[in-house]
């Protein structure tokens, strides 16, 4: 399925894996390069939900994310029932991931039998997804440290 809808991304250098992750943190699809190690898909598909439920727990709408690490980055954008993640390397340009994302995200969701397949999938709730519960003080801290680092 990925090979199929996401075709600039699997065949794009740099680019290691791509994966759907469910609202539950389960990985429903992935195409990982041969020498990646796919276990790993699963932990990576619960932190996409946990960061994006602790964003609406805060307020906070998040369109997309982009963490790097020391050997490359890992992009997120969450839709109404999956997260779709990219692991990449640290060199590989992060407009044109988006825009490779932004046009072969909008064909999946047209595709019929994608479309039957994403009504069997849980609707993305946020508030509900996380198992992270955050007193007032930290509900500050992270205000402040949000709002200083938008300047």
């Amino acid at each position: 399925m990925i090979e199929q809808h996401f075709p600039q991304l699997v065949g794009r250098k740099g680019v290691s894996a791509v994966m759907l992750c469910d609202t539950r943190g389960g990985v429903r699809g992935y195409w990982v390069k041969p020498k990646m190690n796919n276990e790993v898909l699963g932990e990576i598909c619960e932190q996409f939900v946990h960061v994006f439920s602790l964003a609406n727990q805060l307020g906070y709408e998040i369109e997309e994310l982009v963490v790097p690490f020391e050997k490359g980055l890992i992009y997120a954008r969450p839709a109404e029932k999956f997260i779709l993640g990219v692991v990449a390397r640290l060199n590989l340009d992060v407009s044109l991931l988006r825009l490779i994302v932004n046009v072969h995200l909008a064909d999946f969701l047209q595709d019929k039998k994608v479309q039957r397949m994403l009504k069997k999938w849980p609707e993305w709730s946020p508030a509900n997804s996380s198992p992270i519960k955050l007193d007032e003080i930290e509900v500050q801290l992270i205000q402040r440290m949000t709002e200083a680092s938008r300047g």
